[in-house]
């Protein structure tokens, strides 16, 4: 199901808790731990981590509520609660496995063939599965097409809120569009081929397929046409252009660098600052007598 490390199984990492023997406590084997972090974040699952240190959480508090001397510490519980949470928070994991690495080629192959010219068989090639076995985890080629569409426009909106919701509650807003630009800069660059797939088909894919990815976009651009309102209504916005239209240029500017960035010219910082610089202050020189 999963590959080994070393002589480490994932039916060895799942046994994640061990006894401290200074403290009296459970705790993460550090060790296991170690290689059980390394494959929640290949899995982009959180949720066995949090089950994980639920289960270590809850018999720390258990054994400070009955006070269980030290040589009662029943060392294979932590080992079997670990494991089931385990299991609880991974659903066949195998599945999600090559779910993830089906998207992933299909989103390469899409950005540089386009849709039409991508088989299920192409795909199932470049991810290592038999061709049949796609049909196991999605109905058909469509249905891939949309989750890396939709996966292209939710890495960055993700990226975004997670940059602006870490400013201060009373940061201007010029710094909160700097930091969904960066934000926006930062997921387009970093997942360029769900991304940039996202912007090269978008014009070949059928009708029904698009129609039920602009339900993702139009949330994204809700996102970014409520916080232009905002500063607007706070006067740090011109007042001679809608929202709508700065979104727009913006947006759209922002969209195909990934098509043209290149990081040997600079560090990602650099670029970032200078797109935002242009964004706020334009080309020209202003004059300022």
């Amino acid at each position: 199901m999963y590959k080994k490390t070393g002589d480490t199984s994932v039916k060895n990492l799942t046994r994640a808790c061990t006894r401290n023997e200074v403290e009296g406590m459970w705790t993460p084997a550090r060790s296991e731990d170690q290689h059980f972090h390394q494959l929640i974040a290949g899995f982009a699952q959180p949720r066995a981590l949090f089950f994980n240190d639920l289960v270590v959480q809850l018999l720390n508090q258990w054994r400070r509520l009955i006070e269980l001397p030290a040589r009662f510490q029943l060392h294979r519980l932590p080992g079997i609660l670990s494991r089931l949470a385990f299991r609880v928070a991974y659903i066949q994991p195998k599945d999600f496995v090559f779910s993830e690495r089906i998207l992933l080629e299909a989103a390469r192959l899409f950005r540089h063939h386009g849709f039409a010219a991508t088989t299920l068989r192409e795909v199932a090639d470049a991810a290592g599965v038999k061709a049949g076995s796609i049909y196991y985890h999605f109905e058909s080629k469509e249905e891939i097409l949309g989750e890396v569409l939709d996966k292209g426009i939710t890495i960055v909106a993700e990226t975004v809120r997670a940059r602006i919701n870490a400013l201060p509650e009373n940061a201007p807003w010029r710094d909160r569009i700097a930091a969904g630009i960066e934000g926006h800069l930062w997921g387009m660059l970093h997942h360029g081929d769900f991304t940039s797939a996202n912007i090269r088909i978008y014009g070949q894919i059928p009708t029904n397929a698009k129609n039920r990815h602009k339900v993702v976009r139009r949330a994204y651009a809700d996102y970014w046409d409520r916080l232009f309102e905002s500063a607007l209504a706070c006067g740090e916005l011109r007042q001679d252009a809608s929202t709508s239209v700065i979104r727009l240029f913006v947006i759209g500017a922002l969209n195909w660098t990934v098509e043209w960035y290149n990081p040997q010219r600079g560090s990602f910082q650099d670029f970032s600052r200078q797109i935002t610089a242009i964004v706020f202050d334009g080309i020209l020189t202003h004059d300022k007598a």
